[in-house]
């Protein structure tokens, strides 16, 4: 869609008062209608007119579009009651001058691009930019057969020529019935799509020149007793291309990472047919994200069955392959051809099938680009893996937590105890080696205690002890594992993103080093030792100098100190007046009257009442500042963050009173592809509450006032391979923020901003209980440079937090 569409579509907002967004509300009705506006089948007028029974008959007067109608009737049941809402047909209509400009195909692709709003969908929007790149990489005859399973919206028969014949097929009704109204809105009324099970209805043998698939990143039932049968729809679709196709054909598979450094027998048996017949051609590293609602890691499998027996495999980075269009990252179609076509080894390699059969299949692109791209020998040559102890006790064990890693520096500081439910994965060594952790895609490192028992969990940790004949000190190695050089063999291994990447014990001991004498690595490690003392005496006397954050931040501590031992000595007072009023006073009034001496003018019931007074000031200062009390009496426990999140969107959906809607997402393939369980925050949820509360309650306020038809969208972003915090986005379509507006300005204390009518309390308060959790807080202003979905949405508060999953043992 072109900028000159978005300045149209901005005008239409102002024209109609935003009443247009009415048939956003409902993408998959409009994109039906539009369809049948393309066709002559309805007009504009009819809408305007907005007679339900009327539009109803036409549509189903037509054999074509009534069949179309029973789908989506039996698979939408928002479909008959929006087709008989006036307010909505009338809202459709007031697109007639956008229709009349740009032509009924933008429009429509507009609504679609609305539609990957809905998590339901997702794994079908996939880049279009990707899909040209690949249609251009195949180089595709003018008269090729096409066979595209698991089709999606069908974005790849809109690059193919009119002589070019198309065959897809998709599961989902709706998703199949919107590819066929796409294509017919594009005029390619003869492309065939089949509403079917791509692998139940795999074509016959030979019959296809093309085959271009983006399967769902999906688990498959299969036969335990042969090896070779695929466990997902990616690893079918690679295996069985090679039957779909004739002599010369070529194909196209999107396969996730994970699957590309598998070490499972049944992948790795696929890996091995595949290279043994000769068919695989190139391999290419994705961006991350280049599914717009998914964060899974992705590549390109180039198949050929005419190669040359001696052609070895290229294997090409495009992980930075980005252009800026508005204000989205864009996949960059020319400079990825250009990378493909070029010998840089900065990004690109080749191997040898007897290379590859060597590194048993892996085929990770990043895998490849280390061993041709950094110096040294691989970890594996100066290390063994330490396979550790094996602990049956339940009961209450220190064991290594990922903030351990965190904190080790280079040593492993002293462990909290947990419990220990499942003792067969938990081990123990009582040797001074390198532990590792794996999970989560942040790998980290440090080093165990000689004599002193270490417990870990077998499938989250990796240990490593130097080879016999290897002089090694391990706090070299730590601070060498921590440098810029082995970050970026990394980040080059998982294609220069984290998405959905986690690195296999394989990957890290292909990792390279070099090891220099003894001697060379004591100084590395005192000059490391001496820096590190030095940025911490930098950064106290940074501290000292900001004095009045310092002294702000004594002050809370102060306070943090005393709010206990306070409590208590008022309680305890408090039982010692009562027992001299009561017990003594009543016995002895004149008691009250004792004084420390004949010249002292103050009484003891005097003192009593001076010492009352003064603890009530003490507990009533104490309460004005609630928060750092409660921050520190936090009563932190682990829960699901995902229902957590769902349960409270449905709070503020179901309340009457409030006036906008709310939307919650998250990755469901990822959740569904990695098995996860839960994705669990360690935190104090009525805290956790009232912080969404102020960013809700700001929304309102300051961001809704001249919003037709405001909304609230909650989305959850996670990444298991960078470094443990998951987003949560909440994002409105109101108001976009004042200029040079910033995160600091927010969670000032006592910042109001120009014309606020808040107390200035609700940002500092945000931003105070999320660091509390170890988190932080953002925004992003999506109308300006770094938006992505303006003028979808406004303004985006990015609230990031520690979390932690449940996986299954990873093989």
């Amino acid at each position: 869609m072109s900028s000159e569409f978005f300045k149209d579509l901005q005008s239409l907002a102002i024209k109609t008062k935003g009443v247009h967004r009415l048939a956003e509300s409902y993408p998959i009705v409009s994109l039906f209608l539009l369809s049948a506006l393309k066709d002559e089948l309805i007009s504009i007028d009819l809408l305007e007119e907005a007679n339900s029974k009327v539009l109803i008959d036409a549509l189903c007067s037509d054999s074509y579009y009534g069949e179309v109608y029973n789908i989506l009737s039996n698979t939408n049941r928002e479909l008959e009651t929006t087709l008989r809402n006036e307010g909505y047909l009338k809202s459709i209509s007031l697109y007639r001058d956008l229709i009349s400009k740009h032509g009924i195909s933008e429009v429509f692709e507009y609504f679609l691009d609305l539609l990957s709003y809905g998590s339901n969908y997702s794994y079908s929007f996939f880049s279009i930019e990707v899909n040209e790149f690949i249609v251009k990489c195949l180089n595709i005859d003018s008269e090729s057969t096409v066979f595209n399973p698991f089709m999606g919206l069908g974005s790849y028969a809109l690059l193919l020529d009119k002589n070019q014949s198309f065959y897809g097929q998709d599961i989902d009704p709706v998703i199949a019935i919107l590819a066929k109204l796409r294509l017919r809105v594009h005029g390619l009324i003869n492309a065939n799509v089949e509403i079917t099970d791509s692998i139940s209805s795999w074509p016959r043998k030979g019959q296809y020149d093309i085959i271009l698939s983006t399967p769902p990143f999906i688990s498959l039932k299969y036969n335990k007793k042969e090896l070779d049968d695929p466990r997902t729809a990616e690893s079918f679709a690679l295996l069985n291309a090679i039957d779909v196709l004739n002599a010369n054909g070529k194909g196209a598979i999107i396969v996730s990472e994970k699957f590309l450094q598998s070490s499972l027998k049944s992948d790795i048996k696929i890996k091995a047919k595949l290279i043994e017949l000769n068919l695989i051609d190139k391999v290419i590293s994705l961006p991350s994200g280049v599914f717009p609602t998914s964060a899974i890691k992705c590549s390109i499998v180039l198949i050929d069955k005419n190669r040359s027996d001696n052609s070895s495999i290229k294997f090409i980075d495009l992980s930075d392959t980005f252009k800026s269009v508005r204000t989205k990252r864009n996949f960059d179609v020319q400079k990825a051809l250009k990378k493909v076509s070029s010998l840089d080894k900065s990004f690109s390699t080749s191997s040898t099938r007897q290379e590859i059969k060597s590194d048993k299949f892996n085929l990770s692109v990043g895998k490849h680009l280390v061993k041709q791209n950094f110096d040294g020998k691989s970890i594996s040559e100066y290390f063994d893996v330490v396979k550790g102890e094996i602990e049956n006790i339940t009961q209450k064990l220190p064991v290594v937590q990922f903030k351990d890693l965190e904190k080790a520096n280079p040593y492993l500081p002293s462990l909290e105890e947990k419990d220990i439910l499942n003792p067969s994965q938990y081990k123990w060594v009582d040797e001074s080696v390198l532990i590792f952790n794996l999970i989560g895609g942040k790998v980290l490192c440090g080093i165990t205690r000689e004599g002193e028992k270490t417990y870990f969990q077998s499938y989250h940790h990796v240990l490593l002890e130097p080879k016999k004949n290897v002089k090694l000190n391990l706090e070299y190695f730590f601070f060498i594992f921590n440098s810029d050089d082995i970050q970026n063999q990394i980040q080059t291994i998982s294609g220069q993103g984290t998405q959905n990447y986690r690195l296999s014990v394989r990957d890290l001991l292909g990792l390279r080093i070099i090891i220099p004498s003894i001697k060379v690595q004591e100084n590395y490690i005192f000059d490391k030792k001496i820096n590190q003392i030095r940025k911490e005496e930098d950064a106290l006397r940074q501290l000292k100098l900001e004095s009045g954050i310092n002294e702000a931040d004594n002050i809370s501590y102060l306070r943090h100190s005393i709010a206990g031992s306070s409590a208590n000595m008022r309680n305890s007072f408090m039982k010692l007046q009562d027992i001299l009023e009561n017990q003594i006073f009543d016995k002895y009034p004149e008691m009250k009257e004792f004084t420390k001496s004949p010249r002292s003018r103050i009484t003891l019931g005097e003192h009593i009442e001076i010492i009352k007074n003064e603890l009530k000031e003490i507990q009533s200062n104490l309460e004005r500042t609630s928060l750092e009390i409660d921050l520190l009496d936090m009563n932190k426990v682990n829960f699901n963050f995902i229902k957590f999140i769902e349960d409270y969107t449905n709070i503020l959906s179901v309340n009457n009173s409030n006036n906008y809607k709310v939307k919650f997402k998250y990755d469901t393939s990822l959740i569904d592809s990695q098995k996860i369980d839960s994705v669990n925050v360690y935190g104090d949820t009525k805290l956790l509450r009232i912080a969404l509360d102020n960013v809700v309650e700001n929304a309102v306020k300051h961001a809704f006032a001249n919003e037709p038809n405001p909304i609230l969208i909650f989305e959850i972003l996670f990444d298991l391979d960078s470094d443990n915090m998951l987003q949560l986005d909440i994002a409105n379509n109101g108001a976009t923020l004042p200029e040079f507006f910033s995160i600091d300005d927010l969670t000032r204390k006592g910042h109001k901003g120009s014309g606020s009518s808040g107390d200035g309390y609700g940002g500092y308060l945000i931003k105070k209980i999320i660091e509390a959790h170890g988190g932080k807080v953002g925004i992003t202003d999506e109308s300006g440079p770094e938006g992505i979905d303006y003028p979808l949405i406004s303004t985006s508060f990015e609230i990031t937090l520690p979390f932690t999953i449940n996986l299954d043992d990873y093989v």
